[in-house]
């Protein structure tokens, strides 16, 4: 069992995942990610959390889910001016 919180980088779908781990007060692990896409100017950045898990591997894949659900639906970054009003 890995009991070092640590960070961890990968790539999914072209964009780098950047995964903090944490441990809580009640032994448990979550993971604070920031997802990276684009080059130069065009790169933008996404922050997410999970919710606490059992094991730091459930903490992992939650993570990944929603990193690779963030990405799927071209979530709005931080740095975008995302028009949420639904005219075009």
């Amino acid at each position: 069992m890995d009991t070092d919180p640590g960070s961890k980088e990968v790539f999914v779908a072209g964009c780098k995942v950047k995964l903090d781990f944490r441990r809580t007060d009640a032994n448990q692990w979550s993971v604070g990610g920031t997802i990276i896409c684009g080059v130069g100017e065009n790169m933008r950045a996404t922050s997410f959390h999970t919710k606490p898990c059992a094991t730091r591997e459930e903490a992992e894949k939650q993570a990944l889910g929603e990193a690779g659900a963030l990405i799927g639906t071209n979530t709005p970054t931080r740095d975008q001016g995302a028009d949420t009003s639904g005219e075009r």
